[in-house]
């Protein structure tokens, strides 16, 4: 490796003029940006907000040159052009959209882990998470998925504009966090971090002589040493240099996790383990300040708690963590971190800039090696050489500042490569459609209300569209077989409003519950009852997918100021309050009786044996059956008989 002799010259100026002595330098401001979405299940804008190809232009008018976009998880599935083909639909999309990192998320696992894996295979973007790893592989991380990306930025000292971005490979950190690591208290927990021990001058990571670890010199990228060579062709190699010694390079680090309850919201198998991501991402982070990272991102999809967890333990690690998981924008700062979370669809983009405060270097690490390699590489008859041993410094960064906005994607035009690939699904759509049913086919008309899907409320609070659903359901079991049914808002996709005097056709019943769950009977005592309703009340007033809908003749009242797990005040069934030592027969879909959305208590239940008639049936076959069986085919939807019932901040 070579040895770097330093001039004492200020960048950008020559070494005369550094030697006769000038004033303190003044910071300069590097300006950066990171554009995000999260959570993103309808292809299509609904009501002229949201969608694909809307949110890639919306992207494409805010982009800058050396931007980052990000999508932060929830992609894979939750919607019927996903669930069709697979995934594969999600990804051809994204491939004409250009993300630079998507991180992983719940849904990414509907399919399943194998199926995961392949689609990775096929994007030409990465995927992001540290803290997923397959037992099978001696619990190395999740196929073709990163623990971290690094960017090196080239800026130029005078005037903070950015010239070149580059990503770096460390081989050695990569073969490090594949494997686990392990702390004093075990697998998962933090680990005490040393310096890196390389010392090759082109991974970009760092070198060990007699003490810490110091991070080598970044190289200068061949695209921008040409252009140099192109400003300054006609004249000096000096000029060369000192247009070189005007560059610094500023070091930005990606890391990121995902929930550790996506067991309980998806598909993962056995094979798959989630460690907490705190732990996780404070040892990467740890490892990527020793690899010379100056700037930390976090992109992760994980509850806001668990972001929380990540800030407090990151602490003066992390700048900002942009997230998923939650369907609503959200901005908090936990200890020295800013989290941002832009809201689900697409219906807004997130842009975060970065004001990165730095001193112009009073040395330049341009040598007279360099100096020698570019009189060669000026010189048009000589033999071609190599740009990867010409050097620069680290930018001496003051601080960091970030600001966050969010634009709405409201009637957007469509951006015409991501709308081609749409089209060519919806397009497989309905030839596969057309071998089945006609989705056109009007189920039922809308009568004295509207009939409301949209998250914000199926999430949160009594919600039409939700009651319909538990309507059916009981409606298919019927008293003999069952008490009352119980849907989890997170079922319901569409995410509109359907004014009265619509009509409702089978292709809206396909894409409002593009999943295909089965409904099942479980047997429960009232008091495991109780405490899986108060799991699926856990997370009020913030909108969570296991929040619960009722089927007629039953209303729950709860107060959302008291403590999780104590909430419940009343429920009554069919007039009667609910007896603890009582069992009862509940109707399920398949994944909440299986203790999905983390509502556990749900498992203490027994499955019922059901008629032959009644077994594998999906739900969204059984609100088709419900809704065809209509008087007049006319559906008045539940709007004034709130079953879920808040009643704390209605004292209040």
């Amino acid at each position: 490796m070579k040895s770097h002799k330093q001039y004492q010259a200020s960048p950008g100026l020559p070494p005369k003029a550094a030697a006769s002595g000038t004033n303190a330098v003044k910071p300069v401001v590097c300006q950066l940006q990171i554009l995000a979405a999260n959570d993103i299940y309808t292809f299509r804008d609904v009501n002229g907000i949201g969608g694909y190809s809307t949110l890639k232009s919306l992207v494409n008018q805010h982009r800058k040159p050396y931007s980052v976009f990000v999508i932060n998880g929830d992609v894979l599935g939750g919607s019927q052009l996903a669930e069709t083909f697979k995934g594969e639909s999600v990804i051809s999309v994204l491939n004409a959209m250009q993300p630079d990192i998507v991180a992983v998320g719940n849904h990414e696992f509907d399919y399943g882990v194998e199926r995961l894996e392949e689609l990775i295979k096929s994007s030409r973007f990465d995927w992001l998470s540290g803290n997923i790893r397959r037992k099978s592989k001696n619990y190395g991380l999740l196929g073709n998925v990163k623990p971290y990306k690094i960017y090196d930025y080239f800026i130029c000292g005078r005037t903070g504009e950015i010239l070149a971005r580059r990503e770096v490979i460390i081989p050695e950190l990569n073969e490090e966090l594949s494997h686990p690591f392990v702390s004093e208290g075990g697998r998962g927990g933090s680990s005490n971090v040393t310096g890196p021990a390389i010392d090759e001058p082109n991974a970009g990571g760092g070198s060990v002589q007699n003490g810490p670890a110091v991070p080598p010199p970044p190289r200068v990228p061949e695209e921008l040493l040409e252009s140099l060579l192109g400003a300054y062709g006609s004249q000096s190699s000096n000029s060369v240099c000192d247009g070189i010694r005007s560059v610094e390079c500023l070091r930005i680090g990606f890391l990121g996790a995902c929930t550790v309850t996506t067991p309980f919201c998806s598909y993962p198998g056995p094979d798959v383990v989630f460690e907490e991501a705190p732990e996780v991402m404070e040892h990467v982070a740890n490892r990527l300040k020793a690899y010379g990272c100056q700037l930390l991102i976090g992109l992760t999809h994980l509850t806001m708690s668990e972001d929380s967890k990540v800030a407090s333990t990151c602490r003066g690690k992390i700048s900002v963590i942009l997230g998923g998981h939650e369907h609503t924008p959200i901005i908090q700062q936990t200890d020295e971190t800013f989290i941002f979370k832009t809201g689900q669809n697409g219906n807004w983009l997130g842009i975060v800039d970065f004001s990165v405060v730095f001193k112009p270097m009073s040395a330049s690490l341009v040598n007279e090696t360099d100096t020698s390699l570019l009189t060669s590489m000026q010189n048009p008859e000589a033999e071609a050489k190599t740009t990867s041993d010409v050097s620069i410094p680290f930018a001496d960064v003051v601080s960091v500042v970030p600001s966050f906005s969010l634009k709405t994607n409201m009637h957007q035009p469509r951006d015409p490569a991501t709308e081609e690939v749409i089209a060519k699904y919806e397009k497989k759509l309905q030839e596969e459609e057309a071998k089945g049913p006609d989705v056109t086919r009007v189920l039922v008309k809308l009568v004295d209300g509207q009939l409301d899907t949209r998250t914000a409320s199926c999430r949160v609070k009594h919600a039409s569209g939700a009651s319909l659903v538990a309507d059916a359901m009981y409606s298919f079991m019927g008293p003999d077989l069952a008490d009352f049914a119980i849907i989890n808002g997170g079922f319901i996709r569409g995410d509109k409003v359907y004014p009265s005097g619509t009509n409702i056709t089978l292709k809206d019943i396909k894409i409002e519950f593009p999943f295909p769950k089965k409904a099942v009977v479980i047997r429960i005592r009232g008091a495991d009852l109780l405490a899986a309703l108060e799991q699926q009340l856990a997370n009020y007033p913030a909108p969570f997918g296991a929040f619960p809908h009722l089927s007629t003749g039953c209303k729950l009242c709860f107060d959302g100021e008291q403590p999780s797990g104590s909430r419940i005040q009343n429920f009554t069934i069919h007039g009667k309050e609910i007896d603890p030592e009582k069992e009862y027969r509940v109707v399920l879909t398949e994944f909440v009786a299986g203790g999905g959305d983390g509502c556990v208590a749900f498992l203490k239940g027994k499955r019922e044996p059901l008629p032959a008639d009644k077994v594998d049936c999906l739900v969204s076959q059984i609100i088709v059956d419900y809704l065809d069986s209509q008087p007049h085919r006319l559906y008045t939807p539940v709007n004034n008989e709130e079953r879920v019932v808040e009643v704390g901040r209605a004292r209040g």
